[in-house]
């Protein structure tokens, strides 16, 4: 997620000014940001404000595992009606990928070279031009990149467990790969 719109409205009978602030949570799953932002135009009871959410820093990480989420917006304004605090939206992450046998390896014979992923490693063979190599997330986040010139294991130790692709471009002819893989 690289963008969230939350929308505010005044369910009461009072008029906010401008530049009164308002405290706010976001949540999905274990993660919780606690946000201030400040009203840039009064809001009468029933008007709305549309808060446009592009800081990094206070948009929670998209999940990596198959299952239903819940992304909630939580106001805390200490209000005589708590029960219209609280908005959430349920989405779903799927997998179509189904992962070849045998047990976690899978040989993929690339034209001039070989890629062999593990659960540790994913190792390139019979290279006999620079390849670009990218790791990348299914949010489409580069999680790890390598210049291959030779034969080489790449290290996927340190990422978490989920549904990666291998991008590969070959420095001569700009050809581009793409290799999905999991890790467990």
């Amino acid at each position: 997620m690289t963008e969230l719109l939350a929308v505010f409205t005044n369910n009461g009978n009072v008029e906010y000014i401008a530049g009164y602030p308002i405290s706010y949570s976001i949540t999905l799953g274990a993660q919780l940001f606690n946000v201030t932002g400040t009203l840039q135009a009064p809001m009468a009871p029933g008007e709305s404000t549309i808060r446009n959410i592009t800081n990094a820093a206070i948009i929670p990480n998209s999940p990596q595992e198959v299952g239903t989420y819940d992304l909630c917006v939580i106001v805390n304004e200490n209000d005589a009606n708590s029960n219209n605090d609280t908005s959430c939206l349920a989405f779903s992450i799927v997998d179509n990928y189904i992962p070849p046998a045998p047990i976690g390896v899978a040989e993929v014979n690339i034209n001039e070279y070989n890629v062999i992923f593990t659960n540790d490693f994913i190792t390139v063979s019979n290279v006999n031009s620079n390849l670009n190599a990218s790791i990348i997330d299914m949010n489409g986040r580069v999680i790890a990149t390598e210049m291959i010139v030779e034969d080489m294991r790449i290290s996927t130790s340190e990422i978490t467990s989920g549904i990666y692709f291998l991008q590969t471009v070959n420095e001569k002819t700009g050809e581009v790969k793409m290799n999905k893989f999991s890790k467990f």
